[in-house]
């Protein structure tokens, strides 16, 4: 089946930019971004994983779309987590189109290059998204559940409700939706229940690939995920055990401004990056239930495990 990303607004280009995952200990970030002239960019942190296109670019950003996405998760100038690496995955080619399969692979690349055991999960951003896919939101979803990976992705510029969208209708997935600058939902961002949060979208400044000091400004949910991105690698880095849903509520609870004009369904709130490091609010519920009751990381809910509080 064909796949081709929402294309950013006020853009000519398609989408670039698959995947980022960040890993506490490597400070991993896994994206199609990868263009040796941007070393300066990047600090010797940007890195190639896997290319799934074979065209013979080998990673390349070849788009420029990757390189501003990345610019804001990770770059020395406009990134979130500034110390963070970056790894590139890439699944669609330089005008931006692909093959569903090719997006599964590079998900599952993702899922099978992280030692678990070893290692503290990771987070992985897609800037994509296509019509729906239950093979797509499967591999997502096992990816979260396997592995303990968050996935933030794009929630799309259609204006219409994203559960119609994969990965964003994704089970799993936190899809991501785009703010102006007066903090109302931009125009063009999808909505409803299955946003996670809000983040700046419009007229977005970041890196850019045409030049090592070439930026450009864009606009797009695929600007917006990025924040959330950098600011959940920022929240693993304190606190490298937490869970997908444990780190989720703690963004939640930290971030208390509503969004103007969200849309039907839309409960997300507009992310806020401060009082990082905190535990889950909701952890301690279980306490107060008494014996027998215990938290299950895995989704973040109370569970009874004794005859004591069953």
């Amino acid at each position: 089946m064909g796949f081709r990303p929402n294309r950013p607004v006020q853009s000519s280009a398609g989408w670039s930019v698959q995947l980022h995952l960040y890993r506490k200990r490597r400070r991993c970030v896994r994206d199609r971004y990868r263009n040796s002239r941007y070393a300066s960019r990047l600090w010797g942190r940007a890195h190639v994983g896997a290319d799934f296109v074979g065209d013979g670019q080998n990673g390349i950003d070849c788009n420029g779309h990757g390189t501003h996405v990345a610019g804001t998760i990770g770059g020395s100038s406009y990134g979130v987590a500034k110390n963070a690496n970056l790894w590139a995955v890439r699944v669609l080619d330089c005008s931006g189109s692909g093959t569903t399969s090719n997006v599964i692979a590079g998900v599952d690349w993702v899922t099978n290059h992280n030692n678990c055991a070893a290692y503290p999960p990771a987070v992985a951003n897609m800037s994509l998204g296509g019509p729906p896919s239950d093979s797509l939101d499967g591999a997502v979803n096992y990816s979260v559940y396997s592995c303990g990976i968050p996935y933030v992705v794009a929630a799309g510029n259609d204006d219409v409700d994203a559960s119609n969208q994969s990965p964003a209708r994704a089970y799993q997935a936190w899809a991501i939706g785009a703010s102006d600058e007066s903090d109302t939902r931009a125009n063009f961002s999808n909505y409803g229940p299955k946003l996670a949060f809000f983040a700046p979208g419009v007229d977005i400044t970041s890196d850019y690939w045409t030049s090592d000091s070439a930026t450009a400004v864009l606009s797009g949910t695929s600007m917006a995920s990025p924040h959330v991105t950098g600011i959940v690698t920022m929240q693993r880095e304190a606190i490298y055990y937490q869970s997908p849903c444990e780190i989720h509520d703690v963004l939640y609870v930290n971030s208390p401004t509503p969004i103007s004009n969200p849309g039907s369904g839309t409960t997300a709130r507009l992310i806020f990056s401060g009082n990082l490091g905190g535990q889950d609010p909701n952890k301690t519920d279980c306490l107060s239930l008494g014996q027998g009751w215990v938290w299950n990381s895995l989704d973040c809910t109370c569970r009874c495990n004794s005859k004591l509080c069953s």
